[in-house]
């Protein structure tokens, strides 16, 4: 698991250093705190990171990058079961909700180019 702290390449996903699924990484972005985790086999175990580094729960939105793209909007999946929540509004598995995607969109294109 690696919360970056420096800009890549969309290619580079490919190449972490667990690189559980072969055809996607799992990440979690913190969209106030403009944050996001990955490279795990669960985005659970992200968010968890993500809250022992002191991100609060109602912030943290999981989702998939595929490596077959060139661009971000081609390459992402708004789907996690951490992002099941009743009480802000998304009962399912995917996000939603226009605007907390674009939230994710602004913060995973900050980090990844």
């Amino acid at each position: 698991m690696k919360i970056l702290k420096e800009q890549i390449h969309i290619k580079d996903l490919a190449h972490f250093e667990n690189n559980y699924f072969k055809d996607m990484i799992k990440c979690v972005a913190d969209v106030k705190q403009n944050i996001i985790a990955l490279d795990a086999s669960m985005h659970s175990d992200l968010e968890r990171f993500l809250l022992e580094e002191g991100c609060e729960n109602k912030n943290l939105w999981g989702f998939n990058l595929y490596f077959d793209g060139d661009n971000i909007e081609d390459i992402i999946e708004y789907n996690s079961l951490i992002n099941i929540r009743p009480y802000q509004n998304n009962n399912s598995m995917e996000i939603k909700d226009e605007k907390i995607k674009n939230d994710i969109l602004k913060v995973v294109k900050n980090w990844i180019i």
